[in-house]
Parts: structure tokens; sequence; C-alpha cells
């Protein structure tokens, strides 16, 4: 069973050259021994730069019976020796683990090895950890950087410092932080890159801190920097309810903007008007062209934001401004639309694309000058997460359900055993 707190004997030979950053560990998947060198992750993957067996396949794998002498040529000195057999014990978490690409039903609680931080990261036991739509997406293989299997779901965490890989200075063991993860949240603990982390305000809960990064970073780097959103213009934003839909609403205020929210069904609405819409539309029943044309006087919304697509990026084609800006944020309404290029020419139409989580590696200033900005929001009381639900870990599956079929409003949340 993966995760088993056991390891069949195994002969470790120091050659007496070589180095490693972190640690050797053997854990059981599925009746595969893997012999694991420098990983900074449960899923058993070898650094190839300190190669077992001389073998060209990134693990070392053997099926029962276990083989009882293989050699790895890697020193192993983090177990207080240097050669000989190791029969310890592994510390272990508990995780959501995604073993096959079907979607979220096929997520399972298990228990795994601690993650351990390699250069330039720390290892986060996560207090809580937040859930998006991506997160299904990456489940099916359908994400833009897929992992490797297995590997856990969930791009944002916040959490204490719990140890520091090499070369890391300014952050300390017992920092709050906010984490973006490329994958591995829903767990006890998860390894974060230091350029991805941020300090977290003691004023704000936990479960504040894991509905913050992804909702509300994608909403203003979308506004500010994307669509260059300023005073006095107006800005449709399609499921208005939902996780980015309501920071949108939000962010588009504080710009000084005049806000016009769709939503499915009048409670849904509702949510948007609290959080600052001053016009509301309610797709269940009305035309949204016709409705977005009537509210603005005919001349049409400045900057249309777009998490949904289908039938509402068209109808947003057909509503916009001159020069009018839409921002292409997702598509949870299931369709990507196709877009006719005559019509962008003929109203000087921008269509612009957001991958959010781009930044953190390409243009990091920006996001960095974004993060502060909205921190310093938050603790000015302008604008605040609206977590709706929270669950425990075990019930992640259902948590992302309630994602996926928009049953949710504003931010669902999955919290661990060690935020209570």
């Amino acid at each position: 069973m993966l995760g088993e707190k056991r390891a069949p004997n195994i002969v470790f030979e120091h050659p007496g050259e070589t180095t490693i950053p972190t640690s050797i560990f053997v854990c059981d998947t599925g009746g595969m021994v893997v012999v694991c060198a420098g990983t900074t992750g449960y899923n058993a993957t070898v650094d190839l730069r300190y190669p077992a067996l001389d073998q060209t396949t990134p693990a070392l794998c053997a099926t029962p019976p276990y083989p009882r002498r293989e050699i790895c040529k890697t020193p192993f000195s983090s177990f207080g020796t240097e050669k000989g057999f190791f029969d310890g014990e592994f510390p272990t978490m508990q995780a959501i683990v995604c073993h096959a690409l079907t979607g979220p039903a096929a997520l399972r609680l298990e228990e795994v090895p601690d993650p351990r931080p390699g250069s330039g990261q720390v290892r986060i036991q996560v207090r809580a950890c937040g859930v998006n739509f991506a997160d299904s997406l990456i489940t099916r293989g359908q994400y833009q950087k897929q992992p490797q299997l297995p590997f856990s779901p969930g791009f944002e965490v916040s959490g204490e410092v719990l140890e520091l890989g090499a070369g890391v200075e300014k952050i300390a063991v017992g920092d709050r932080v906010i984490a973006m993860t490329p994958h591995g949240g829903y767990a006890e603990q998860v390894v974060a890159d230091i350029n991805r982390c941020v300090p977290m305000p003691v004023a704000m809960p936990w479960e504040h801190g894991a509905a913050f990064p992804v909702v509300f970073g994608t909403s203003h780097v979308a506004l500010w920097h994307r669509a260059r959103l300023h005073a006095g213009e107006t800005l449709v934003v399609h499921g208005a309810s939902g996780g980015v839909g309501l920071t949108a609403v939000a962010i588009g205020k504080q710009l000084g903007a005049t806000v016009i929210a769709t939503a499915n069904g009048l409670e849904k609405l509702e949510v948007a008007r609290e959080h600052g819409a001053d016009h509301l539309i309610d797709t269940s029943h009305e035309d949204v062209r016709t409705r977005i044309k009537e509210l603005t006087g005919g001349r049409g919304a400045n900057v249309v934001y777009d998490p949904v697509g289908g039938d509402l990026f068209t109808a947003s084609l057909r509503s916009i401004a001159f020069e009018g800006r839409i921002l292409v944020i997702g598509f949870a309404g299931g369709t990507v639309p196709q877009i006719p290029a005559n019509h962008l020419l003929v109203k000087n139409v921008d269509v612009i694309g957001l991958n959010w989580p781009a930044y953190a590696e390409l243009n990091p200033r920006v996001m960095t000058e974004s993060f502060q900005t909205l921190i310093h929001w938050y603790l000015d009381g302008a604008i605040k997460p609206h977590v709706s639900a929270t669950y425990p870990l075990e019930q992640a599956v259902e948590a992302l359900n309630q994602v996926v079929t928009r049953k949710s409003t504003g931010k669902v949340v999955i919290i661990t055993d060690s935020a209570n």
C-alpha cells in the first residue's frame, strides 16, 4: 500500500564522490519498490544526476518478491550512516492522491511519505487549501502543465513553514505563508518554491489565506494589468457569484468602474450585489446582449470579464463598446468559443487571454506588485474572500464537485486537521 511505513532491505553504496540535495526513501507503490534520490515529492522520481544501477529510467523499480540486494550509487548520510542496510520507518502524511486521469471521482485519501524540500524550497504544514475549477482539469489530464502520476491536486495553500531547503534565507521555520503550488495542495504538507510564497498577515484566518491567491490574483492581474481598467469605465462580470467572478466584482469597484454582474438565478445575483455590483442580469431568463446595451445607453461595455465562455462570450462580443476589451479567463460553461475575427476588426476590439500562473515564472514583478496591492486592500478592509463552504481533507472530492457543478458561491476551501 502506498506510504506503508516499511522498506525492504536495500543496500546503499557510497561512491565517495557525489552528493545528494535531500534524502533517499523507499516506498511501496502498488507492488513496485522505488528507490528515490533527491526527490521533492512522494511520487518517487530519481534525479538522473544520481542514477541508480546505471539505469536510464527515472526510477529503480522491482516487482515482488523484492530483491535482497540492490545498489544505489548515492550517499544517504541523512540516515546517519553512509553504507549498510536501512530498515527504519519513514514519516508519513495524509494526502488526496490521483492515480488515473479519469476525473475527481478517482481521487483517494492515502498515507504517503512526507515531502522533502529541495534547493530554494520550503516544506509547509498545510492549514487550508483553496479549491479551484482547474483542480478538476488536472485530474483529467487537461491542464496546461500536467504532473506525472501519481500526484495530489491543489494550487494554493496557507500554512506554516516546517523546513527550509538549501539556500533559503528570507523565510524562517514557523513563518505563516500563502503559497502557490503547481500541484500538491490537497495534503497535510506540501513543498513550494520560495518565489511562490508570500508572507501571510497574522490577522488573516487560514481559510482566507487559502482562498486568496488564485481568485484575487487572477482578477487583479486581469483587470489592472491586462485590460487596463480605469475609473469611469463599465465592466461586465460573467459568472459573478463564482470564485473569480466575485473577486472581479470587488476589484472592479475598487478600481472605480461601474460593474454589471451576470449569474444564473436571483440567489447568486444577490451575492454579487453584496460585493458591490451596480447592476444585475439574470442569465436564466434575460437576454444578456440586450440588457448590457440598455444599461450602458447603447454604448456597450468597456471591459468584459469572462470565466464562462460559450453563449456568454458571443453575447459579450455583440455588446462590447468601441475599443472594448474582453478578458478570456476560462470556460466553466464547457464550451470554448470560436472568435470571428471580422467582429474584432469592426469595433477595434481586443480579446485578451490570461494565464495567471505564468507570471510567477515569466514576469514575477507583475505578480509581486499585484499581491502587494491586494494584501494592502485586504488589511484596509476593502476586499475580503467570500468562503461559502469548508470541507475536511477526507471530503475533498465533494468539495471539488461543488465547484465543478457551479453549486457554490465564492470560494470553497479544504481545511486540514492541523488547522483545528
